[in-house]
């Protein structure tokens, strides 16, 4: 055996980031970038990263002509499939959509061009710079939950009308998350070093050289955005592949009997669970944390099913043979049948979201309180008033019927009581 030795190629990082892996030339390679690149005729000069998802990477750039902070997102590189890049499809829903309330809440970028880099071509946009204002675990300013909601359906609506389905209503945790707040005012640059000293990983010496992107505070004025066009589609063609994450995927996407006539029901159902994370700090559904074999497909669809059955009640009768090999284990009620399968597979949680909603929820990952004798309770409740209540849980419910074809619309959503006084 030989004794030469191998030098790495990259070392493991404990931080989150995209996958290494992908920065390669060919099957849409992100493209390289170094703090101080310049793009576009050296008008954009990169100063540091704001996030990344699947298919794109995005950064803090200074526009050297208008002397402004822009985001620039850089897309992974073009191949012969994409036929239809996220910058012509923004510019046809923009053009679409000029004249609807949500015009203003939708993240349209401000310009777009190509990139040519040692990984292929790359699709570029430029956008005004947003941010998440929800960390995760973190809850939603009680009296603010309404104005934000309002005005994402308001984005979806605008979206819906122009005859098209985002797909991508990424949770709150996620590194490039779909809803965002515009940082307009928000915005400073700090002195320094303006080719950019900092690396991912921290400063140099200890301070920051680069533009500042401060955390906006949520006020009621505060304008929320529904970003990445990436993944939007006409809602009538039909479609092979989502770009739905896990934790916001509707039944027909989990269980594939999405069809043309309701896609643009996911949407809503995202947006459902979306609300419930702001107002509780967590996922509505536990996705993925039960002891399931890789490849087991079956217990991984038990595992959804019983979470959703658990929040939301049963399944519908009429939808039950949509669940493929798994409908034997559901019983007239529309519940799971006993059984070691199910048992597998099965959340502790089993709280509905009524239930919930009424009395909050305790957990044991919050700290002991030893007064109570207890965990410390979680008073989920104060985030929306007692007189309002039943009239959000009437909601959230509606827009998260198991069945796409009775799932509440956009535009009927805002005319929901809740919103009254808005």
């Amino acid at each position: 055996m030989s004794d030469e030795k191998w030098t790495p190629l990259y070392h493991c990082m404990s931080m989150v980031v995209e996958d290494v892996e992908r920065y390669r030339r060919g099957l849409g390679g992100y493209h390289p970038v170094v703090l101080g690149d310049t793009l576009m005729d050296k008008r954009y000069t990169i100063l540091r990263k704001l996030g990344y998802g699947a298919f794109s990477t995005v950064w803090l750039a200074r526009d050297e002509r208008l002397s402004k902070l822009r985001a620039v997102k850089i897309c992974t590189a073009i191949t012969p499939k994409d036929t239809h890049l996220e910058s012509d499809k923004a510019q046809k829903i923009q053009k679409l959509a000029e004249k609807h309330l949500g015009h203003e809440h939708i993240l349209f970028p401000a310009e777009a061009f190509k990139h040519v880099g040692p990984n292929g071509t790359h699709d570029c946009l430029v956008m005004e710079i947003m941010v998440d204002p929800f960390k995760d675990g973190e809850t939603c300013p009680p009296l603010f939950l309404k104005n934000i909601a309002y005005q994402l359906l308001l984005a979806l609506d605008c979206l819906h009308q122009c005859g098209y389905v985002h797909s991508d209503g990424k949770p709150v945790d996620e590194h490039a998350p779909a809803y965002l707040v515009s940082t307009e005012s928000d915005i400073e640059e700090d002195g320094g070093d303006e080719s950019g000293s900092e690396s991912e990983g921290g400063e140099e010496d200890g301070e920051s050289s680069d533009p500042e992107v401060q955390e906006p505070e949520v006020l009621e004025s505060s304008i929320f955005k529904l970003a990445d066009l990436g993944s939007c589609f006409p809602k009538d063609q039909k479609q092979d592949f989502f770009a739905t994450p896990k934790g916001v995927k509707a039944p027909e996407l989990f269980f594939e009997f999405a069809s043309p006539g309701t896609y643009e029901k996911m949407d809503i159902w995202a947006l459902g669970c979306t609300l419930h994370e702001l107002l509780v700090g967590y996922s509505m559904f536990a996705f993925g944390y039960e002891p399931i074999e890789p490849g087991d497909v079956q217990g991984r669809q038990l595992q959804v099913l019983s979470n959703m059955i658990d929040r939301l009640g049963p399944i519908p009768s009429h939808l039950v043979p949509n669940l493929g090999a798994i409908k034997d284990y559901v019983d007239k009620d529309g519940r799971l049948k006993p059984s070691e399968a199910v048992d597998r597979v099965r959340s502790e949680d089993k709280t509905t979201l009524s239930e919930l909603l009424l009395n909050g929820i305790e957990t044991t990952e919050m700290p002991w309180d030893e007064e109570a004798g207890r965990h410390k309770h979680i008073d989920v409740i104060k985030a929306v008033p007692e007189n309002e209540r039943d009239d959000f849980h009437d909601l959230l419910l509606k827009m998260m019927d198991w069945d796409p074809a009775r799932r509440i619309t956009a535009a009927e959503a805002l005319e929901h009581p809740w919103f009254a006084g808005l």
